[in-house]
């Protein structure tokens, strides 16, 4: 039987070519070559009476010329379709590129305008531009150095902000002058500071860095910048400068504190001066089984003083260039304190002991007696501060004028140096174990004393005698006609004498509206410096100090005056 050759349908050899994909994926010479190198006809034979009808009518013949032909446009429209659509879209990126270099452009000319103007202003102002010049230091009138996270408040900065922001606070107003300013009561910002002082500083040295400060001396572009400063790290120094105290200012520790926001200059506090019911007196007295007290009531008797509010500070203000010229926190701290903590300290110790030095009850050492006359000091007699005569001072001021002491029966004595030397030599020369308070009782003691938390202890020197002993050079170190030194006559002719203050507590108040806080002088002379002041309003008034001041005191001041001894 004669074999037919049946060819294959062109739907058949159509899948039997790879797919076109990309640009270039199959070219016309290759998809030509596949096509020569593919069985087209099927060598297969067929018996033509396996042929059917309709297979007949959809089998169509085609010859190799005409296979390449219909492949050759097949080719091309698939290449011309692919071409189209990549050209389109690097028509697009092109478009988005030159859109953004033309902005960059724009943006670039507009900062170069700007760089213009901004050197204009430095020209006006009299400073080299701080970019542009490089030649010596330049000191501009604008911060250049400002990290761009600089706002960003993380830690214990943040922690700090947010405990001064949450602080009770007022606004206080004087509509008379025209003066309004926040009074906030400082004492939970004091006792974080406080707690966490180390760690707030790094962070807080970080922050300030961050806004162009504590560059040093040869940073060339350190900002001057008036706007700069950082209003947390005014609230930092003002926390400082309020915690931070000196061994010199120890009277700052005896005062009751009051503190009454809302109230300014020329406003009164009413200090309560609260008294102890009368004890008991009568063993028989008792309340009846089953019976409350009687229909007479006894009052909780409840006094007080009315003190006028004063604007206290620095009266010529500082310069504080340690805001540029440190590289770190504690150099600034150390400026602060010296240029203004002490002086705030100075302040309120001068106004505390002069109220306490207003006593009228002046007593001397008569040979290790106490008398408040000074004829009675004759010769031989020892007019200096001794163990005897501190014994009967303590049996003085507790049995014969009733001034109560603290839980452990001790009274105060503060005294020069000069003056506690010979007591000092006394207990030693006696073999006599002076006594140390623990710092724990010490400012639990203290902190009833001056209803004010009390951070630490300031010229506390021993316990003897039945006498917390605290020493000061601010007064009665100087010669005679000075604060605190007098030329007295006594039996044996006039000497040099020296006041130490013996006392019990809830002598003076210290009656407070606004804590002291550092603030900056609006002038700047010129943009070359910032000056510098703390200011607080407060003031300083009896309480009980000596009933010859007002008859509705109580004594609880005792002036003790007593001689040097040779050392």
């Amino acid at each position: 039987m004669t074999k037919q050759l049946i060819p294959r349908p062109v739907r058949a050899i159509a899948s039997e070519f790879p797919p076109v994909t990309g640009t270039g994926a199959v070219t016309e010479q290759s998809a030509i070559e596949a096509a020569k190198n593919k069985e087209v006809i099927s060598t297969a034979t067929a018996e033509s009476d396996q042929v059917l009808p309709e297979q007949k009518d959809q089998i169509v013949t085609l010859a190799a010329s005409q296979l390449e032909s219909m492949l050759k446009v097949a080719i091309a429209s698939v290449t011309d379709d692919v071409t189209k659509k990549v050209e389109g879209r690097f028509e697009t990126d092109v478009k988005t590129l030159q859109a953004e270099l033309d902005k960059a452009k724009s943006d670039l000319a507009d900062a170069q305008n700007q760089k213009a103007a901004i050197a204009n202003v430095f020209t006006a102002l009299g400073h080299s531009h701080p970019i542009s010049d490089k030649s010596g230091v330049s000191m501009p009138g604008v911060n250049t150095l400002l990290a761009s996270d600089r706002d960003r408040e993380t830690g214990l900065f943040k922690d700090f902000v947010e405990c001064v922001a949450k602080a009770d606070s007022k606004m206080y107003t004087n509509q008379l002058r025209g003066i309004q300013y926040l009074q906030r009561d400082t004492s939970t910002i004091d006792s974080f500071f406080l707690k966490h002082k180390a760690d707030l500083r790094q962070e807080m040295e970080v922050m300030v860095k961050k806004h162009g400060f504590l560059r040093g001396l040869t940073d060339k572009a350190a900002a001057t910048a008036r706007t700069d400063i950082l209003p947390a790290l005014l609230d930092y120094l003002s926390s400082f400068m309020r915690t931070t105290h000196s061994g010199t200012y120890v009277f700052w520790q005896f005062a009751f504190k009051n503190l009454e926001l809302g109230k300014g200059p020329g406003d009164t506090i009413q200090v309560p001066r609260d008294r102890d019911i009368p004890p008991a007196s009568d063993v028989s007295t008792n309340l009846m089984p089953l019976a409350g007290p009687g229909a007479t009531r006894q009052e909780y008797v409840v006094d007080s003083v009315t003190l006028t509010l004063q604007r206290r500070g620095l009266t010529v203000p500082v310069s504080i260039p340690q805001f540029l010229s440190a590289y770190s926190m504690i150099p600034l701290e150390n400026r602060v304190m010296k240029k203004l903590g002490k002086h705030q300290e100075a302040d309120l110790d001068l106004c505390i002991r002069t109220r306490l030095l207003a006593t009228t009850r002046i007593v001397y050492n008569d040979n290790g007696s106490v008398t408040t006359t000074a004829l009675d000091v004759n010769a031989g007699d020892n007019g200096a501060l001794s163990e005897s005569f501190l014994n009967a001072l303590y049996a003085y001021m507790t049995g014969a004028l009733n001034i109560d002491t603290d839980a452990m029966g001790s009274l105060i004595l503060v005294g020069n140096p000069l003056s506690l030397v010979p007591l000092v030599n006394s207990l030693t020369s006696n073999n006599r174990n002076t006594e140390k308070m623990s710092v724990e009782y010490l400012t639990e003691m203290l902190t009833q004393v001056t209803n004010a938390d009390m951070p630490t202890v300031s010229g506390y020197l021993l316990t003897a005698c039945g006498f917390h002993l605290f020493q000061s050079t601010a007064f009665a170190g100087g010669a005679a006609g000075t604060e605190g030194v007098f030329t007295t006559t006594f039996g044996d002719g006039a000497k040099t004498t020296r006041a130490c203050i013996a006392m019990g507590f809830y002598a003076v108040a210290n009656a407070t509206g606004m804590e002291p806080e550092m603030r900056r002088a609006t002038e700047d002379n010129f943009q070359m410096v910032d000056d510098w002041i703390w200011t607080a309003d407060r003031i300083v008034g009896d309480l009980d100090v000596d009933p010859a001041i007002d008859s509705e005191q109580q004594l609880r001041v005792v002036e003790v005056r007593v001689t040097d001894a040779p050392f």
